[in-house]
């Protein structure tokens, strides 16, 4: 049976579920994957053995949130902050349909692995951004994972009834709502290339997709101005 993403090419830079997620994603309907990670750390998703009572550990030290968030995919290490590293990453950009990260914006530009630089060598890219809080604004460079995203956005008051205090959700949720939404842009994204024969820069963040999935009482509260803070 064929896939929808046979033959395109995508390269992943980024760490624990949000930006690998989407990736895995993209590997589920056909594309070929290739993991950047850093000498002697990998991915930290390794490192994700227990989350209180639940032993994510697998035989030979592997972690099921690693697994989860990788399997069908190639891995190569590289350390991007030698040249000889960076230099093998370029041709792989100069190859693939796909760049994907979630690392910190100036993280990212200090590596010189962000859009303006790669898309230099490959005008046909389709670049891939996965932040916390969103491309602009004061905490575009920070960190967060999808607790953060919950409180932030208003979805940990939505959950529960009015007595209750703020609650969070299935541990990981957001993560993978978040990967299902760069998935979904990066194949439209495709298919904008497609069409136009033109790569472009697409953002999608944790708080972004939380408030999108809240856009229920988002509505009622922009029209109405009353506040909705629980479910309806």
């Amino acid at each position: 049976m064929h896939k929808p993403l046979e033959g395109i090419q995508v390269l992943e830079w980024a760490i624990f579920h949000a930006g690998p997620g989407a990736t895995a994603i993209l590997c589920d309907m056909g594309a070929d994957v290739i993991k950047i990670e850093q000498p002697g750390i990998g991915d930290p998703a390794w490192q994700i053995q227990v989350y209180k009572d639940i032993d994510f550990s697998l035989p030979g030290g592997a972690a099921i949130p690693y697994e989860d968030s990788n399997l069908g995919k190639k891995s190569i290490t590289l350390d991007l902050a030698r040249q000889e590293g960076k230099q093998i990453a370029y041709t792989l950009v100069e190859k693939s349909d796909i760049f994907v990260t979630n690392l910190r914006r100036n993280t990212v530009s200090r590596m010189k692995m962000d859009y303006s630089t790669l898309s230099q060598m490959n005008h046909k890219l389709v670049y891939a951004s996965v932040t916390s809080y969103g491309a602009r604004g004061p905490d575009a460079d920070e960190g967060g994972f999808d607790s953060q995203g919950m409180g932030r956005s208003g979805m940990m008051y939505a959950l529960g009834e009015p007595s209750m205090p703020p609650l969070y959700g299935q541990w990981g949720i957001l993560d993978q709502a978040t990967a299902i939404m760069a998935s979904y842009q990066m194949v439209i994204a495709l298919f904008m290339r497609e069409r136009l024969g033109i790569g472009q820069e697409v953002d999608v963040s944790i708080l972004g997709t939380a408030s999108y999935l809240l856009y229920f009482n988002n509505l009622i509260a922009l029209l109405t101005g009353r506040e909705i803070n629980t479910q309806v």
